[in-house]
C-alpha cells in the first residue's frame, strides 16, 4: 500500500512523494492525511495543508484561501490590481470557444 508525503523546507512544500507504508514521518517529510491535498509552494498550518497563496490580498481561512471580496456566482477570475472579480462576457450565439 502506498501513501503520499510532502517534503518541507522552511515550512513550505517543496516535493510530493508517493511512498510505501514503511517510510517514516520526520520533521521535513510529513504524511498527507487522507482527504487533504498538498501542493508545491503550499504549507501546513495546525496539521492542515494549504495550497500556495493565489494572490497577495487573499487571507487564509479555516478551509482554504479567501478573497477580500466574496466571489459572485458569475465571476470568472480575480483582478488583483483592481481588487475585484471579473465577469467575462458570453460569446455571441454560434461562436465557438477553442
Amino acid at each position: 500500500m502506498t501513501k503520499m508525503m510532502a517534503r518541507l523546507e522552511d515550512g513550505v512544500v517543496v516535493n510530493l512523494i508517493q511512498t510505501s507504508n514503511g517510510t517514516k514521518q520526520t520533521d521535513t517529510l510529513l504524511d498527507i492525511p487522507e482527504g487533504q491535498q498538498a501542493s508545491i509552494g503550499g504549507n501546513i498550518v495546525n496539521g492542515v495543508f494549504y495550497s500556495a497563496q493565489p494572490h497577495p490580498s487573499w487571507t487564509r481561512g479555516e478551509t482554504g484561501w479567501l478573497p477580500p471580496v466574496p466571489k459572485p456566482e458569475l465571476a470568472d477570475t480575480w483582478d488583483e490590481d483592481a481588487q475585484a472579480w471579473i465577469i467575462l462576457p458570453e460569446p455571441p450565439p454560434g461562436d465557438t470557444v477553442e
